[in-house]
């Protein structure tokens, strides 16, 4: 805006123009000033003065555009002249800062000769747009275009944006990397197909997620890339509409999970691995945290309990005390109690009714963790082994013992009733004897 203090006086140069067009121009909020065919200015609107950073009009009416020092050094002369001798001109984004103000400003100029009937130039209508703002804009969303381009082309995520046809229109640098587009043109990139370069198990799910992207969904999901076709065997897939100046495309964007991929896939082998070692060696476990009351109980464990995990939801350590047998349920709930006040392991042998009545018999080892300032328990960790099949093994050999006993015994009486009855008749035989000899 002008200075309140700025006065506009009338120039000694007139403007012949209509006294209509004055004082419309007076009001336009864009630079207006008029040169007349000698190059010399004759009127200049406030929109210009204040785009000079000058006090007022006078200090520029008067001045010849042919000889400003500014219009030589930012290369308006020449324009002018060409004006002068009726030829249009347009001249965008200069930069320039001003004579008389030193006022820096960016500029669009349009310059417009008018002729007499005749033909001949008598003046330049010179309208002048100050585009400082915009193209300050204009050069920060460019910086920030180039600032996002770079780091799109750095991280390590393949992007590719396709139009609603799944034509490719741009991949970044990764993802040349990745799908070996690298040195390639644009032309033979722009041929590419994304969708070629997955197993034929993922291939229609892209195609069905870009159709989707279309009508404004988005879909996620894990892709394998067919071999050769990318330097990642697995990865994890996103495709989502996008607009862009109005004008709706898909963004596919996808990162490497083979090894993540590899790390699960072994995890769940192991997992697989330690449940089957549980199930043969009838071992399971659960972790007990004190302070939320909740509890972790794996597989097995349920399986030798007989109950399902959504048992164990709600006062986990009252529901495993429940399924104790009615006469060892007091000793085992004393050995908690006594065993969380002094902080230590232990272990014990209980007997458990599952809900359909089966008795089982189970080792139990509980470990104890403390923690927090008051080294208090904050978890209990057990490890439970069904040993009902020794158990019961363990009370046949006993049985078998006692039985061996008793035989045992039964034949050690036998053998000395045999001596004895040995050792008498030996005596009557020496009688016998004895008695005959005599008779003779």
């Amino acid at each position: 805006m002008i200075n309140k203090k700025t006065k506009l006086r009338k120039s000694k140069y007139k403007f012949t123009l209509p006294s209509i067009s004055s004082d419309i121009l007076d009001r336009v909020p864009f630079g207006v000033y008029v040169v007349n065919r000698e190059g010399i200015i004759e009127y200049f609107n406030p929109a210009m003065v204040e785009m000079a950073g000058a006090e007022s009009p006078d200090e520029i009416v008067g001045l010849n555009v042919l000889t400003i020092p500014t219009y030589k050094k930012y290369g308006l002369v020449k324009y002018f002249k060409k004006g002068l001798k009726g030829k249009p001109f347009r001249v965008d984004a200069l930069k320039y800062t001003s004579y008389t103000g030193h006022k820096t400003t960016i500029r669009n100029y349009e310059v417009i000769p008018i002729k007499d009937k005749e033909g001949d130039v008598q003046k330049l209508l010179c309208i002048v747009e100050d585009v400082t703002k915009s193209e300050e804009i204009s050069d920060a969303l460019i910086g920030a275009e180039v600032r996002y381009r770079s780091i799109i082309n750095e991280i390590p995520v393949c992007i590719k944006l396709l139009n609603t046809k799944g034509d490719l229109i741009e991949i970044n640098k990764y993802g040349k990397y990745e799908h070996y587009l690298e040195g390639k043109s644009d032309k033979e990139i722009k041929k590419w197909d994304y969708v070629s370069c997955t197993s034929d198990k993922d291939a229609p799910k892209i195609k069905k997620a870009i159709e989707d992207a279309v009508k404004g969904r988005i879909s996620s999901f894990d892709v394998t890339h067919a071999p050769g076709k990318s330097r990642h065997k697995v990865c994890f897939l996103r495709v989502a509409p996008v607009d862009i100046a109005g004008e709706l495309h898909v963004l596919i964007s996808s990162y490497n999970i083979t090894s993540s991929k590899q790390i699960e896939e072994d995890l769940k082998r192991k997992e697989a691995r330690f449940k089957e070692a549980e199930r043969i060696a009838s071992i399971g476990g659960f972790e007990w945290d004190i302070k939320r009351d909740s509890a972790t109980v794996s597989g097995e464990l349920l399986n030798m309990l007989g109950v399902k995990q959504d048992y164990f939801y709600e006062k986990p350590l009252d529901k495993f005390l429940d399924l104790i047998h009615p006469d060892d349920k007091k000793i085992v709930q004393r050995r908690f109690e006594k065993r969380l006040q002094d902080k230590k392991p232990f272990e014990y042998e209980s007997r458990i009714v599952r809900p359909n009545g089966d008795v089982r018999i189970l080792h139990s080892k509980i470990e104890i963790i403390n923690g927090g300032e008051d080294k208090n328990p904050t978890k209990l960790i057990g490890i439970l082994q069904d040993i009902t099949d020794r158990k019961q093994t363990e009370i046949k050999l006993e049985e078998k013992v006692d039985e061996l006993e008793r035989l045992n015994k039964h034949m050690i009486g036998r053998e000395l009733k045999m001596k004895e009855l040995k050792e008498e008749v030996s005596r009557l035989k020496e009688s016998l004897e004895e008695c005959i000899s005599e008779k003779k």
